[in-house]
């Protein structure tokens, strides 16, 4: 019986049972990982995986490409890549506002959809939100960071420029940037 083709026939169909059927070949085969990657016309490293990983089918996730040691001027790319995919969902909502405060109730409900509710798929974020990952992390972050109200820039460096030039330094401590 010929099984070329067959693992990953039978993986797009039910990983589960693909994975079982590289369990029982590579128990026949002494555990020997060459000799089942060999019988079942795959790769070595496709068998460990299934042996190790998780069983939804990897090709049809996201592809993860950490950028390595030495190479930081790609972090601006990603940067650039996150600006650009927040300007197109805010720039919608900006055409549709008919006032700041309208803009501004529509940039925190896509902040907060973002940081509790959108899973993500990054590396070790696991499909949870940053909330939850945060939570789950144990980090001494404290838990004001994520509701962190969206505010317009202009108008806080606005109130602290107001404040700094007052002679009155008592005001200083009493900076308050009001929520959305």
């Amino acid at each position: 019986m010929s099984l070329e083709g067959v693992y990953h026939d039978l993986r797009k169909i039910s990983p589960e049972k693909a994975r079982s059927l590289l369990l029982r070949v590579l128990e026949r085969n002494h555990k020997n990982i060459s000799r089942t990657a060999r019988i079942l016309s795959i790769s070595r490293n496709t068998v460990y995986r299934a042996l190790k990983g998780p069983l939804h089918d990897l090709p049809k996730r996201p592809k993860h490409c950490p950028i390595p040691p030495g190479v930081k001027h790609l972090l601006g790319v990603v940067e650039n890549a996150h600006c650009q995919d927040d300007e197109a969902s805010l720039m919608v909502h900006a055409e549709r506002c008919e006032h700041t405060l309208a803009f501004l109730e529509r940039a925190q409900r896509w902040q907060d959809t973002w940081n509790f509710l959108r899973p993500h798929f990054g590396e070790g974020m696991e499909g949870k939100s940053p909330a939850e990952k945060l939570k789950s992390s144990g980090a001494m972050i404290s838990e004001r960071v994520l509701p962190f109200p969206v505010i317009l820039l202009e108008g806080a460096l606005r109130k602290i420029k107001s404040l700094t030039t007052t002679s009155n330094p008592s005001k200083l401590s009493t900076i308050s940037i009001p929520s959305a």
